[in-house]
């Protein structure tokens, strides 16, 4: 499905309104903004259904994840085990494994923080 076709009849359509719930249709028409929205609508729009209320912010950090780069990065338990931080490999479902493949590999994440006043 192409959003474009339907400029053809903006005269009759409220263009600024057209949603589709394919992130990745948003992405190449309206851009990674409209996508992040998109990852975050879709995303509340699955745990309303069962009544689960998340706090907007986690949503948002989830999309942030996402679209970083300006494209749609999966977010998933194979995702995630083929980052390089031990630390983000333990931040998605399986945790005491990647702990476990952590210390006995003896891999490590270096942090560097920079404090300023």
């Amino acid at each position: 499905m192409s959003l474009r076709a339907f400029y053809k009849n903006a005269d009759l359509l409220d263009i600024n309104t057209i949603y589709s719930n394919d992130i990745t249709l948003m992405l190449s028409t309206y851009g990674v903004e409209a996508c992040h929205r998109s990852i975050v609508k879709e995303m509340n729009n699955v745990f309303g259904v069962y009544g689960i209320d998340v706090n907007p912010r986690h949503l948002t950090l989830v999309a942030d994840y996402m679209t970083f780069t300006g494209s749609v990065a999966p977010f998933s338990r194979t995702a995630m085990a083929s980052s390089t931080s031990s630390l983000q490999k333990m931040t998605f479902e399986t945790t005491m494994n990647f702990m476990r493949e952590t210390l006995v590999h003896g891999r490590f994440t270096e942090f560097y923080f920079f404090v300023g006043l």
